[in-house]
């Protein structure tokens, strides 16, 4: 379990809380798989001559997406008319190091079945005991895994699209 601490003034505290409740609501059609909390803590007034400011921190914990040894990277985005792949990756996994090859590859390509053909979704995936990475179609992905998470990815996508805007109201 990762932690990251927001510190916002509590002003947008409501608005933090709705966005939250957002991912809560599209993370419902996923039961088996609750991979974040988040709670508010540590409220705090800061004064100074001209201004008072009511801080408060957002702590949220959250899971990597993660089936068996396989990690969930992103997805290859290559239809945007760059010489190179564009990746958007899951918030839970930006540690992890990309190789320069998904940068460059064929999007069309799957490692699974090894058919070269158009697909819509290609994701990246990364196996924690072996070291390897793979890319894997979205029609393949249930195969290789056993599990659909390609689905689970979108709300993560959400997830990290919240964990975007509210660290503009962080006041670090």
């Amino acid at each position: 379990m990762k932690t990251l601490v927001i510190t916002i003034d509590k002003y947008n505290k409501d608005i933090v809380y709705d966005k939250f409740m957002r991912v809560m609501k599209k993370a419902e059609k996923f039961p088996e798989k609750k991979f974040f909390t988040f709670k508010f803590q540590n409220e705090q007034t800061y004064s100074d001559d001209i201004t008072t400011s009511n801080l408060i921190d957002v702590v949220i914990e959250y899971e990597t997406l993660k089936y068996n040894d396989w990690y969930f990277i992103g997805k290859i985005n290559a239809e945007t008319g760059h010489s190179r792949n564009i990746i958007h990756r899951t918030k839970t996994m930006e540690d992890i190091e990309i190789p320069d090859y998904y940068y460059t590859c064929n999007p069309d390509h799957c490692d699974h079945c090894n058919i070269d053909r158009y697909r819509k979704d290609t994701y990246i995936i990364y196996n924690s005991v072996t070291k390897e990475y793979k890319q894997v179609g979205s029609s393949c992905l249930k195969d290789f895994l056993g599990y659909d998470i390609a689905g689970l990815f979108s709300v993560y996508d959400v997830f990290k699209d919240v964990i975007e805007e509210i660290e503009d109201y962080d006041i670090n």
